[in-house]
């Protein structure tokens, strides 16, 4: 009976071990991202809030970083459209540098050009104009979606490709 006590004992400690390390994590260790992964995010989280004004979704499909797909690029625009004129408008012939963000909500991708700064804001169409515009966003907007810790990872295994995802909630990425 004491062997059998011991050897469950064991097996407590030995499991208390091998999940303590992750349980007491210091919150305030992890990685913070870096200033243009800020900027990023930044933007990010600004057409997210618009989108989220724009197709009014429902409180069980929230528009976050955590929970929706998205991507970014960087481009290079000819001119203050950001290639996506508003019918019979003229635009200033000029160089601007912003993020090509998509987001897909409920398997339809929204696409959004804007300046670095977020001063900027177009959510084009799929024929290459705008659907919104606005010059005058608020440029520091602060979202909802900006997550109030770093979220989470997950892992995510395709029996068909047989392949091993890890799921980076916070960045949008998938390794």
């Amino acid at each position: 009976m004491f062997n059998r006590l011991r050897s469950i004992l064991i097996l407590f400690i030995v499991v208390f071990m091998t999940i303590m390390p992750s349980l007491a994590q210091d919150e305030g260790a992890e990685e913070t991202p870096d200033a243009q992964q800020q900027l990023v995010f930044d933007r990010v989280d600004q057409a997210m809030a618009h989108l989220s004004t724009y197709i009014t979704p429902t409180p069980e499909r929230a528009i976050s970083r955590q929970f929706n797909f998205w991507s970014w690029s960087e481009q290079v625009w000819n001119d203050t459209s950001l290639a996506c004129p508003l019918p019979d408008e003229t635009y200033e012939t000029s160089t601007i540098r912003g993020p090509r963000v998509v987001v897909t909500f409920a398997d339809t991708d929204y696409v959004y050009h804007m300046n670095w700064d977020g001063s900027i804001l177009v959510l084009c169409g799929a024929d290459g104009t705008a659907l919104y515009r606005s010059d005058n966003p608020e440029a520091d907007i602060t979202s909802p979606t900006t997550p109030t810790s770093t979220g989470f990872y997950t892992w995510a295994y395709d029996v068909d490709g047989e392949r091993l995802y890890l799921i980076d909630s916070v960045n949008g990425q998938i390794a």
